[in-house]
């Protein structure tokens, strides 16, 4: 509920439009803190502004406000309001947007200004109308001076069909949009006391309010809150990546296909994504509680498909994105790991420095064949030198030649994994090569030792995968097996495969992520259709749904020796469970975030109720390695009616977890009593903050 300050001779008279809401941190156990990325106002030119978020978008010009999401838009217009009223801008936030559109840099935005408020003086006689964001909701309201009537201000809603008021006395709109009955009341002496409020309809359009009895002497709040039914953008939006810096703020990224629908001239945000989808990449500072204040927010992308698959930020600020494009003018700077664009859709890495402003694209290029080609796994050197790895069915690739450790694509899906110097002044492809057999064959993860080797894992499918002598597994133990591979770039030719194995059980397994932790032990998340899965230290080993999820840890030190794997679980319940997202937490611990549609997924630590009614849910688990059989320490669920998925998570130093993943369910957890709901199928990414007990 909206509160503010005003001194004991003002009236004040408020409504609130609230778009998102955010988890609140609850006593010691739990906190979650939830941002849909929250709202902020920039120009649109010629007086008008712009705010947009996850669920829409609104368009503020003079007298209106539009709000506008996939399945349709509302118009509200201020009746019989000063004619000549003026919008301003006020409270710029530190936040500043950028926009790269193209490879066109004349098209390009950066250091757009973000304000909080936008307000319009004398909307009716001593009544302003202010549009604000406050904590993570966007809200208009009305400021009602003393001796100022409140019954002058007269809404007219445009919307397809009639607005009614239902039995709960709120507007319903036939298109999906709905606002809140209006709630009223005063604080008297720090005491709240409640005024009656309804909407009165004049005709089918036009609304006003109604009031009960109140002290004129004294603030009032009116405040009826407009929500959307859908969670998501005005189409797809799907957060694949995440992590945290050394200063503790959260990097999210992934794709939006959100569009925005308006004519706005002069905009520094397009009306439309540039192509189906772009990729997008969100700043957020964690506050005192938990919840996450957006302070950065670009999009990146051509005419085409542009998604961001991984993410990682170094030490200097620099923020690196790897993922596909099939845009042919997706941004580029920096020497060229290729001339020209290869194929139908190919790997693209570009590295930005957010703090710079226009100036924030550092380097930018894709890199392909002639078919598809995607990074999905990136690590980076001390230098700044960026190590890829990623999957093509392209027959050939740039820089691939007889010098390096397979120099053509021997199945119809083969790894690739290579290097690039971002820094060079001329050719930045430092490396690259196939890698695989006969059949298809996928990278998951990338790691680089001190030593500068690398570390591949993934899974294949190919009977003749190029397993070396000394694997511990030289053969697939069933159609589909995980690999674990070392890499030698320095060496020529085959010399530069140092290692290579299979690793699996009798059903199929499928690696989703590895990452390397402090020590240089590997870890490599999947799921596993086996039922003799190898857990270690009396963990659990028996199937128990038609997939499980699992971790294991594997010692490069032990790689071709009979027991490289030192840990070793399942993860999950009666039906299907998937890891795929994994980072580190001090003292060793590792957390997990994926999705289940067990019903019986067990929660660990956690006693907030939960309903495992519908689809898939998204889950995340902390585990201790060093606790053996009582190592899963912490598990929860993130759970709505619908389909929610988990895709990647991220820690702090102090052990504070963020996750991210997108959601179809239209109640997904969120805070402050907020009604969210989902429609027509969108996808919405989210973004939650929890510290595990203990």
């Amino acid at each position: 509920m909206l509160r503010f300050l005003f001194t004991a001779t003002s009236l004040c008279l408020f409504t609130g439009l609230s778009f998102a809401g955010a988890w609140s941190p609850g006593s010691t156990k739990t906190a979650q803190a939830m941002a849909a990325m929250p709202a902020w106002f920039e120009s649109a030119g010629k007086g008008a502004f712009l705010s947009r978020n996850a669920n829409g978008t609104l368009f503020v010009n003079r007298n209106e406000a539009r709000y506008q999401t996939e399945s349709g838009s509302v118009r509200m217009t201020l009746l019989k309001a000063n004619p000549l009223l003026a919008l301003a801008a006020q409270k710029p936030l530190t936040s500043r947007g950028a926009y790269w559109i193209g490879n066109r840099k004349q098209n390009w935005r950066a250091n757009v200004s973000q304000f909080a408020v936008v307000r319009g003086a004398e909307a009716y006689p001593g009544i302003d109308v202010l549009y604000h964001f406050n904590g993570k909701a966007l809200e208009f309201d009305f400021a009602v001076a003393p001796g100022a009537d409140p019954g002058r201000i007269q809404l007219a809603f445009d919307a397809p069909g009639n607005v009614r008021v239902n039995s709960e006395g709120d507007l319903i709109f036939p298109n999906g949009i709905a606002q809140r009955r209006p709630v009223a009341y005063q604080e008297v002496n720090g005491r709240r006391k409640e005024v009656a409020a309804n909407y009165v309809l004049n005709g089918q359009q036009e609304v006003r309010f109604q009031l009960g009895a109140y002290d004129r002497s004294q603030p009032l709040i009116i405040d009826p809150i407009l929500y959307s039914s859908y969670l998501g953008g005005d189409r797809n939006e799907i957060a694949t990546a995440m992590t945290v810096d050394r200063l503790g703020n959260v990097w999210v990224t992934g794709s939006s296909a959100s569009y925005y629908g308006l004519s706005i001239p002069n905009a520094a945000i397009q009306n439309s994504t540039n192509g189906a989808k772009d990729v997008f990449l969100a700043g957020f500072t964690p506050d005192a509680t938990g919840a996450l204040v957006l302070f950065y927010w670009t999009q990146l992308g051509g005419g085409a498909d542009d998604e961001a698959t991984t993410i990682l930020v170094d030490d200097s600020g620099l923020v690196y994105l790897g993922g596909y494009t099939t845009s042919s003018d997706f941004p580029r700077g920096g020497a060229a790991l290729q001339a020209d664009p290869g194929g139908a859709r190919d790997a693209f890495i570009t590295v930005l420095r957010p703090d710079l402003g226009a100036e924030a694209l550092q380097w930018s290029q894709f890199y392909g064949g002639n078919n598809d080609d995607v990074i999905t796994a990136m690590t980076v050197d001390g230098s700044g030198n960026v190590y890829f790895a990623g999957n093509t069915r392209s027959d050939s690739l740039t820089g691939v030649d007889a010098m390096v450790v397979q120099g053509g694509n021997r199945g119809g899906a083969d790894t690739f994994f290579g290097k690039a110097i971002p820094a060079a002044t001329s050719n930045s492809l430092a490396y690259a090569s196939y890698f695989g057999g006969s059949g298809a064959d996928f990278a998951t993860g990338i790691a680089l030792t001190a030593q500068g080797k690398i570390w591949i894992a993934g899974y294949t499918n190919s009977p003749d995968f190029p397993s070396t002598g000394d694997a511990t597994q030289a053969i697939s133990a069933s159609g589909t097996d995980l690999f674990v591979a070392r890499f030698d770039i320095s060496k020529s030719g085959l010399d530069g495969e140092e290692y290579c194995s299979y690793l699996g059980w009798n059903g199929q397994d499928v690696a989703t992520g590895m990452k390397m932790d402090s020590s240089g032990q590997l870890w490599i998340t999947g799921y596993t259709f086996s039922t003799d899965f190898q857990a270690t230290n009396g963990l659990r080993s028996q199937l128990s749904g038609t997939s499980d999820a699992f971790v294991l840890r594997y010692d490069p030190a032990k790689a071709g020796q009979p027991n490289p794997v030192t840990y070793a679980t399942l993860i999950g319940g009666s039906a299907t469970d998937v890891i795929y997202g994994m980072t580190f937490l001090p003292n060793g611990r590792v957390a997990l975030a994926g999705y289940t549609f067990s019903p019986d997924f067990a929660v660990i630590g956690e006693e907030r109720p939960r309903s495992l009614v519908g689809g898939a849910k998204a889950f995340v688990v902390r585990l201790d390695a060093a606790r053996g059989a009582d190592s899963v320490t912490y598990s929860n669920l993130l759970a709505g009616t619908l389909n929610d998925v988990g895709t990647a998570v991220a820690a702090d130093a102090s052990g504070l977890l963020y996750l991210t993943g997108y959601t179809f369910s239209r109640d997904f957890p969120v805070t402050n009593g907020s009604v969210k709901q989902s429609g027509g199928g969108q996808s919405q990414s989210f973004v939650v903050t929890m510290r595990p007990v203990n």
